[in-house]
């Protein structure tokens, strides 16, 4: 199991995601290529649960999904799809949280950069 792995999978295959973004769907940091909107994920932190002998059983992560849009209501709008296939997901959401700001124009471009980010906890059992 890999969070990192199932998390791209989540977002990729996604039809509400993928009809926002396609393809631009990337870890850490958005593509110098891409286009807007795009989605940038990582996974800071993932917990590891044994049992006495040593043998895993569980692992608790927690993701964040950034939604970069050229407007408020887009990024927003890609937020919602996330928030909405985080909820139908294997491994299973114990928490969801959506954070929002903006940057800078950091591609050429005048426009600002708006960003929904959104925080999940998963948790799914080792096989």
């Amino acid at each position: 199991m890999s969070f990192a792995t199932d998390t791209f999978t989540l977002l990729s295959t996604d039809s509400g995601v993928s009809a926002i973004v396609g393809t631009r769907i990337s870890p850490y940091v958005r593509n110098t290529g891409d286009d807007f909107p795009a989605v940038v994920f990582e996974i800071p932190r993932e917990e590891i649960e044994s049992d006495a002998e040593g043998r895993d059983l569980m692992r608790i992560a927690t993701i964040e999904i950034t939604c970069l849009a050229r407007t408020y209501l887009e990024a927003d709008s890609l937020a919602e799809a996330v928030v909405l296939a985080i909820k139908t997901a294997t491994p299973v959401a114990r928490s969801l949280t959506i954070d929002r700001d903006f940057g800078d124009p950091y591609d050429g471009s005048q426009d600002l950069v708006y960003r929904s980010t959104v925080t999940a906890t998963l948790t799914g059992w080792t096989t």
